[in-house]
């Protein structure tokens, strides 16, 4: 909601119409897409019915260039991902193509999307209340993750993860590195290093917290 909600505001600058779509994160084959919506994702529409674009900058691995709002059409982004947009009885699903076949990631109701006017970040409060539950994930692993053209940087409870280079091109998986983090200290100076978050900003880590918590948590990432 933070990163959708700023560029959102962004786009408005350069006078787009946006409307913002509360959205279903895909989990994995046995819970599917049989949980709450967690995900904000952003519509936008370009001034002088210049077209009609999905745009997400707060999902862990997106598309690097918005996709247009069309379905059933396969999209290749400059990072070589290649995404296609289907709707089916009212609900629309973005999947990628990986390992050889489409696979979903995210899902939201087409009328959702084609609201005239945009609900407002204050209407998804009830989002932020199960992200930031005790509960939730998010409140219970260390997430970081930065996408680049050529590499995906990831800090995951006590792993830091690079894979590269370009994965989707040619349908290719690109290397990947995992190297062990065994301290705070070195977490703190990975989030430092790599994502810009100053050391400041991390003292309060639980370190006892991050790594006592169910491997599967990162399976995915």
């Amino acid at each position: 909601m933070e990163l959708n909600g700023l560029f959102a505001k962004l786009l408005e600058q350069f006078g787009c119409q946006i409307v913002l779509v509360p959205a279903t994160v895909y989990g994995d084959e046995q819970v599917g897409f049989n949980r709450p919506n967690t995900h904000v994702t952003i519509i936008a529409r370009l001034p002088n019915d210049q077209g009609t674009y999905f745009v997400d900058v707060g999902f862990g691995e997106p598309p690097s260039n918005p996709l247009k709002y069309e379905f059933g059409t396969e999209q290749i982004t400059s990072e070589g991902m290649k995404s296609r947009l289907v709707e089916n009885d009212g609900i629309v699903t973005l999947e990628w193509y990986k390992d050889d076949s489409w696979k979903p990631r995210l899902r939201w109701m087409l009328e959702d999307s084609l609201a005239k006017t945009s609900r407002t970040l204050p209407d998804f409060q009830h989002i932020l209340d199960i992200v930031q539950s005790e509960a939730s994930i998010f409140s219970n692993k260390l997430i970081v993750c930065r996408l680049t053209l050529d590499k995906k940087i990831t800090l995951a409870g006590s792993k830091f993860k690079v894979t590269g280079p370009p994965r989707f091109m040619d349908n290719r998986q690109g290397e990947v590195t995992v190297t062990p983090v065994d301290s705070l200290e070195q977490a703190r100076e990975i989030l430092a290093t790599h994502f810009g978050i100053p050391l400041e900003e991390t003292e309060q880590l639980d370190w006892d917290r991050i790594t006592s918590q169910d491997p599967t948590l990162f399976a995915q990432l």
